[in-house]
């Protein structure tokens, strides 16, 4: 295993008003663990120990897929257990993405399930699932039905129904929702109606989807709206970009707002100018 090579960093990041915040967490993208790639490991090792040099701790470390090349057990024992071993965040909340099940969706989709629940807890049965963590909602939706390699997310109806009905939850409660895919928000479909998750969450404001959009720096498209939908739209965090090395997002959750920066964490400092809010009250 790949260990040590740590941040190139000494001090610790905040929150940008800890007494006020009542949740924060930090949310990676495809850090592709790659079997024969060991630089994939050092790097994504650099990375957990940024995540975790913030005081007090993350609520959350959010892995919003690919966390894999290949799925294979070396990748996913590293990743799984390599997040669980650094423990930057109080809670590891990885979704599944398409290069993590492609070469054998069945097979991989439950690997995914098995490592997920042995090494973060998390105690699920479908590689779909809904976490509450201080009041807010965290939906992580999956490839379920592609049946090769595709950047796009295909939902069975059955995925598509749970989300509505967490949605529902959330809103009965007017509680903050955020949803996480692999996969930019055009791209998610589901098996009877292609546009019907759009549907479900345009123009709600309590919602935002936090996704993956290849391997592309920060840039004007990191903050955007499609049609109503609130997004965050990440690149892959173990590559090296312009902005910095290890670039993943940090959320904070206030009474009034929530804040949305940017940050390298490989590099230990925020992206500037790389920030948004979204308020909470309305």
């Amino acid at each position: 295993m790949v260990l040590g090579f740590g941040p190139n960093f000494t001090s610790y990041y905040n929150a940008e008003d800890e007494d006020a915040c009542t949740l924060k967490f930090a949310v990676l993208a495809a850090p592709k663990l790659e079997g024969n790639n060991l630089e994939t490991y050092g790097n994504y090792d650099k990375v957990l120990k940024g995540v975790g040099h913030t005081f007090p701790k993350n609520d959350a470390l959010v892995l919003i897929g690919d966390n894999t090349m290949n799925g294979q057990d070396i990748e996913s024992m590293l990743s799984y257990g390599h997040s669980s071993l650094v423990h930057p965040a109080k809670n590891i909340f990885p979704s599944v993405g398409s290069f993590d099940i492609y070469n054998d969706p069945e097979l991989l989709t439950q690997r995914f399930i098995e490592y997920g629940n042995s090494f973060c807890d998390l105690g699920i049965d479908k590689p779909y699932y809904c976490k509450v963590l201080n009041g807010c909602y965290f939906i992580f939706l999956a490839p379920e039905l592609n049946t090769a390699y595709s950047a796009d997310i295909t939902m069975s109806d059955e995925q598509y129904e749970f989300v509505v009905s967490k949605l529902a939850q959330a809103e009965e409660k007017d509680a903050f929702t955020f949803i996480f895919a692999n996969c930019l928000l055009p791209g998610i479909s589901t098996q009877s109606e292609p546009g019907a998750l759009m549907n479900a969450i345009k123009n709600k404001d309590k919602v935002v989807v936090m996704d993956f959009f290849i391997s592309r720096d920060v840039g004007w498209w990191t903050f955007h709206d499609y049609d109503g939908v609130h997004t965050v739209n990440l690149p892959k965090c173990s590559e090296r970009m312009v902005s910095g090395d290890g670039i993943g997002a940090e959320v904070e959750v206030y009474p009034d707002k929530v804040l949305v920066r940017m940050r390298d964490f490989a590099g230990g400092k925020w992206i500037e100018g790389a920030q948004t809010e979204y308020p909470t009250t309305f």
